[in-house]
C-alpha cells in the first residue's frame, strides 16, 4: 500500500468521532499509533486496532469504563493504556545531566568498553572544519535547513549527506538508511553514486565490492512529491517507513518549492498553518527517532528603505564585527540583519544604495518558518563564481562562521583563499576535536554524572528493502 493510501484527508483527524483540523504540535503527537506504545502488550495492542482505535487521541477521547467495555478489558489494564498514551502525547522532562552524558558518550563512539548505545549525537558532515565549528556536526534530534539562491549547491549537499549518513557508525556514518524527498526533480541515483566513489574511493571505488554501492543505492528511499498537499500525506504516513525501513535520515528538498507553486498571497494563513503542520512533524520525527532532519529552503528579496549614510555606516559596523570575531577554524559571518539574512546572487551587494533602497535576499517562508528550524546554514556565491560559500547563520551550540567551498565530482570540498582544497573528506573523530577552550570543564562535569542515559529512543527495525532509480532511464 502506498504512503497516500495510508492517511486520510489532509490535516484532519482519523477516528475518534472526530473531523478536526491538525496544526498544532499536541495534534502530532496525538496521532502517534497505539500499536507502538510501550508496555500495553500485544494483546490489548490488537484489541484496540480491532476496535478501530488507532492513535493515541483515540484513546484519550474515551473514560475508562469505555474503554473497558470497547475493548472487553479489566480496570487495571484500562488504566494502563491511557497512562501510556498520555506518557507519549505529553512525555516527561529529561534532565540537562542525562541530555550531557548520552551526548559525550556518543561522540566517543560508545561507553567505556567500546560498544556503541543509543544514537549518535550528531552526523557528520566530512568537512572536518565545519564540523568543528558546528561541535561535532549536524545535530541529530534537530531539524538543519540550507537557505541559498538557485545552483549554490543544496541539492549537491543532500546526496553528499546521503551518502555519508548510509556508511556504518564505525566508518563515521549514522548505519541506516535515508527517506529523500524530492519536490523539485533534482535527485540523480547516478550523481548519488559518483559521490560515493570519488569521495570514498576505498569503500565504492576502484576494486572495491558492488554490494558495497548497491547497499548504498538501496538504502536510499526516494520519494516524489508534486505539491505541498502530497508532502504533508506523506509526511503523516511516514512514521511506519522510518521503522520498517530502519531510517536514520530524513531529507526535504525543498520545503519552499511545492508552498510557493501552490499559494498565494491571498492563501498565506492557509501556507503558514500547513507550514506549521509540517515543521511540527519534522521536530517530532527528529525527536523519536533521534535523527538528524535536513531540508532546504529557497530565497526572497526584501527591500528596506535606508539612506546611502546608514547603509554605508552599517557595512563598517559589519566589518568590526568580523575583526572582533575571528576564529581559527574559520572566516567570520558577516551579521547584517539576522539569521533570516541569507544570500548574494553573483554582481549584487547585500545592501544596495541606488535611490536609497537598500535590498536583502531573505531566507524564503517567513519568520514562521525561521523559528521551526534549529539550525541553518546559508549558501551564497563567492565574488569568483566558481566558488560558494557556506554560513552559519543559526544554531545554538555554534559561533558565526563561514567557509568557502566547490563542488566536485565527489561533493562539496572547502577551499582557502586561493581556491585551493584544504583537506581531504574525513570521517575520522580524532579529526573533529573541539578548542579545549570550549569544551572546559565537560569531561569532568560528565564524569560525576555517571552513566545515567536518561529514557532511550524509540528503536528501528532492520528490514530494508532495496528500492533506488537505477533501473529508471536517466532524466532529460
Amino acid at each position: 500500500m502506498s504512503i497516500r493510501n495510508q492517511v486520510g484527508p489532509i490535516g484532519r483527524w482519523r477516528g475518534g468521532g472526530s473531523d478536526l483540523p491538525l496544526f498544532s504540535p499536541a495534534c502530532v503527537m496525538a496521532s502517534r499509533k497505539v500499536r507502538r506504545l510501550r508496555g500495553i502488550g500485544v494483546d490489548v495492542a490488537a484489541r484496540c486496532e480491532r476496535s478501530g482505535l488507532v492513535t493515541c487521541k483515540d484513546v484519550l477521547l474515551l473514560s475508562d469504563f469505555e474503554l473497558i467495555h470497547a475493548l472487553d478489558i479489566d480496570g487495571p489494564r484500562a488504566t494502563q493504556l491511557k497512562s501510556a498514551a498520555s506518557r507519549a502525547v505529553a512525555p516527561g522532562a529529561q534532565l540537562a545531566g542525562a541530555l550531557l552524558v548520552q551526548r559525550s558518550t556518543a561522540a566517543a563512539g560508545g561507553g567505556d568498553d567500546g560498544v556503541e548505545r543509543g544514537p549518535p549525537s550528531f552526523l557528520r558532515t566530512s568537512l572536518s572544519r565545519l564540523d568543528v565549528a558546528l561541535r561535532g556536526g549536524l545535530p541529530c534530534g534537530t531539524v538543519t535547513e540550507l537557505v541559498g539562491p538557485s545552483g549554490c549547491g543544496k541539492t549537491q549537499m543532500c546526496v553528499m549527506l546521503s551518502v555519508v549518513a548510509t556508511l556504518p557508525r564505525s566508518a563515521g556514518g549514522l548505519g541506516g538508511g535515508v527517506v529523500y524527498i524530492d519536490t523539485e526533480g533534482a535527485f540523480s541515483a547516478e550523481r548519488l553514486l559518483e559521490v560515493a566513489r570519488t569521495r570514498f574511493p576505498a569503500r565504492f571505488g576502484g576494486g572495491a565490492d558492488t554490494a558495497a554501492l548497491a547497499a548504498l543505492a538501496g538504502g536510499v528511499h526516494v520519494l516524489r512529491a508534486d505539491n505541498a498537499s502530497q508532502v504533508l500525506q506523506m509526511l503523516e504516513g511516514l512514521e511506519e517507513v522510518l521503522i520498517d525501513q530502519d531510517v536514520r535520515m530524513l531529507i526535504l528538498d525543498s520545503v519552499a518549492s511545492p508552498v510557493r507553486k501552490d499559494f498565494g498571497r491571498e492563501g498565506l494563513r492557509s501556507r503558514t498553518e500547513l507550514l506549521g503542520r509540517q515543521a511540527a512533524l519534522l521536530k517530532r520525527f527528529a525527536d523519536a527517532f533521534s535523527m538528524p532532519i535536513v531540508v532546504t529552503n529557497q530565497v526572497t528579496t526584501s527591500f528596506v528603505r535606508t539612506s546611502v549614510s546608514a547603509a554605508v555606516q552599517q557595512q563598517q559596523q559589519q566589518q568590526q564585527q568580523q575583526q572582533q570575531q575571528q576564529r581559527s577554524y574559520g572566516t567570520p559571518a558577516a551579521v547584517v540583519a539576522g539569521a533570516d539574512i541569507a544570500a548574494r546572487q553573483p554582481g549584487e551587494s547585500s545592501v544596495a544604495s541606488e535611490g536609497g533602497d537598500g535590498s536583502f535576499v531573505m531566507a524564503a517562508l517567513g519568520n514562521t518558518w525561521s523559528h521551526s528550524v534549529n539550525t541553518r546554514l546559508i549558501v551564497e556565491y563567492d565574488a569568483q563564481e566558481e566558488f560558494r560559500r557556506i554560513k552559519i547563520a543559526k544554531s545554538p551550540v555554534a559561533p558565526c562562521v563561514e567557509f568557502r567551498y566547490r563542488i566536485k565530482a565527489g561533493g562539496v570540498f572547502l577551499v582557502d583563499s586561493l581556491g585551493r582544497d584544504i583537506e581531504a573528506p574525513t570521517l575520522d573523530a580524532d579529526a573533529l576535536r573541539l578548542n579545549p577552550n570550549t569544551t572546559d570543564g565537560i569531561d569532568g562535569v560528565v564524569g560525576r554524572l555517571g552513566g545515567s542515559h536518561g529514557d532511550e529512543t524509540v528503536g528501528a527495525s532492520a528490514a530494508i528493502s532495496v528500492r533506488s532509480l537505477l533501473h529508471r532511464s536517466p532524466r532529460a
